[in-house]
């Protein structure tokens, strides 16, 4: 899981330059990575998707 929360840190890097706070919405968003790497850095964030075994497992962490 770290290596995957690196790999969004660079992610988070070319977001900021979009959008530096506020809300972020991710449709289709899987496990949550990117979700939890926009929350540690000060987003509010929500996210969804059809799988309910990815959706409960972001909910989860």
């Amino acid at each position: 899981m770290k290596k995957r929360l690196s790999q969004e840190s660079l992610r988070i890097r070319f977001f900021r330059r979009v959008k530096q706070s506020g809300k972020v919405l991710d449709i289709g968003c899987g496990m949550g990575y990117f979700l939890l790497a926009c929350r540690d850095v000060g987003y509010d964030v929500e996210g969804m998707d059809l799988s309910r075994d990815s959706a409960a497992y972001g909910a989860e962490k």
